[in-house]
This record gives structure tokens, sequence and C-alpha cells, in this order.
């Protein structure tokens, strides 16, 4: 499930990258579309399974982590609007780095020696995949903002998982929609003009945006279901191999589609962003 989950995230990653450079250009569209979906799969998954809102505090908890999912979200649509997918991804690696941090903080854990070197090694991973050569090696414009996202998605997913301990799996699940559908529709407010534009003009791409971020969705289920069926260090492990996954198919559409995906293809390019991405998932497994 973690391995089918991983995949699908993957292939939302190029479609996201797809759409956002050719069509919409910027994030409150598919942000838009996004919290419209959670909000149709939220409300169907507790007329099926139920609905509690018996713990107030998990189910504040749990709208939060879903709106910072939002925030986050909004960061990785500027960051794929300026830059290749496969850089995009890998420094979204970084995450289990402030979830150490975090622990750290607020639970006042100790990291071990083998932690450290999956801090060190991931950080490098996360620097030399988003280094350009423009005269000099310097690092891609959409650095500080991919990690900001990933910053913002740890804290999401420290609050899920917490909210797990108190709701059932698809309580859960409904409120952290209703928490980024609350920032998509208050984008929405902001931008009204232009996403209705931007929706009438690209009615086909605006369709398979809805179609992708069911498919984000059900590979967010199928990777909370392996976790939830005891297999969390294996899923944990399958998850962080995301960016080899979007590497792959990146790197394949641009020798075979390129106007769907067009990445640099020089063999030295490849080389230093498998470098990157090989430091960036060891790094992950270390810190797992």
């Amino acid at each position: 499930m973690a391995l089918a989950g991983t995949a699908a995230w993957a292939i939302c990653n190029l479609i996201d990258k797809y759409l956002i450079s050719g069509f919409f250009r910027k994030p409150a569209v598919p942000l838009f579309i996004g919290g419209i979906v959670q909000i149709i799969l939220g409300f169907l998954a507790i007329a099926i399974f139920g609905f509690d809102y018996s713990n107030i505090n998990a189910v504040a908890i749990v709208f939060l982590s879903g709106f910072l999912g939002f925030v986050a979200s909004f960061f990785y649509f500027k960051a794929l609007v300026h830059e290749e997918v496969s850089r995009v991804i890998p420094v979204m690696n970084a995450i289990p780095i402030w979830v150490v941090i975090i622990a750290i903080a607020f639970l006042g854990e100790a990291i071990s020696a083998l932690q450290g070197l999956g801090i060190l090694l991931l950080l490098t991973g996360a620097v030399l995949v988003s280094l350009k050569k423009a005269g000099k090696w310097e690092l891609g414009r959409s650095f500080k903002i991919m990690l900001l996202a990933s910053v913002l998605y740890a804290l999401e997913f420290v609050l899920l998982k917490y909210g797990l301990g108190l709701l059932e799996f698809w309580n859960v699940f409904f409120w952290s929609n209703i928490g980024f559908a609350a920032g998509s529709m208050g984008l929405f407010v902001l931008n009204r003009a232009e996403i209705i534009e931007t929706l009438k003009r690209f009615r086909k791409e605006s369709v398979l945006s809805a179609a992708n971020e069911s498919l984000s969705v059900i590979g967010y289920i199928l990777i909370m279901m392996s976790f939830a069926a005891g297999l969390v260090s294996l899923s944990t492990a399958i998850t962080v191999t995301q960016p080899v996954f979007v590497l792959v198919f990146a790197t394949s559409l641009s020798i075979f589609w390129p106007r769907i995906i067009k990445e640099e293809l020089r063999a030295g390019v490849l080389a230093l962003k498998i470098i990157a991405i090989g430091l960036t998932v060891i790094g992950s497994l270390l810190l797992i």
C-alpha cells in the first residue's frame, strides 16, 4: 500500500508541475480545486464511517494540521512555478529533520549519532539538488521556499499523528480536509475573479487538476492505512523514496514526451541529481 501511495504522489507531483507551469501559473487555482475535492471526499468519508466532534481540542488540532498543509502546499506550488519538479521534491525530504527538531524542543528527546549523520546527509543532498550553474554554482531561487514548505509539512504531520491518537482515522481525515479547505476558500475570496477566469479558460486542465487532487488523496489514504496496519517503519522507509520515483518519471517524460515535462538531461546534471537524491533518501532513513 505504501509503495502504491508513494508512486501515486510522484505522479501527482509531475501533473502539478505540468499544470502550474503551462496553464495556471499561480497556486490559487490548484489550491482552490484541491479544497473542493477535499470537502467532497471528507463529507463522503463521514457519511460512510460516521461523524465525531466529541473531543473539541483534538478536532481543533487536526483542523490546524489541515490548514498548515494548505499553507505548505501554497509554497510547494510557488516553488514548482520556477523550479524543476525533480529538484523540488528531494528538498521535501527535509521534513524528518524538522520532526526531530520539534521532538527535541517539545518532548525533550535527544538525537543519536546516526540521526546526526542523517541530518548532515539530508541537508547536503538538499543543497546539492538545488545547485545550479550560472557563471558560478549557486542555489536555485526556490530553495528557501521549499525548505519553508518542508517545515510546515512537518508541523502538519506531527499534529496529524497526535490527532490519530484521539480520533478515529476517518474523522481525522475529515477535519484535516476541512482545515485545508478553509484555507482554499479564503484564497478564493482574495482571488475570486482570477480563479473563475482561469477555470473558464482551462476547463480540461481544471478537470485534470481535480482528478490529480483525488489521486493525491488516494495516495494519502493508502499510506495512512499502511501505518494503521502496523507497518510504520517499512511504510515510512518506502515513502522517503518519492524523489526517486519523481526523478525516474520526470526523466522519462523529458526524453519521450518533452511537451509535458522538460528537464535538464545533461549527464552532469543527472549525475548530481542522482547523488543528491541518494543522500536525501539515506539521510531520511537514518532519521526514521
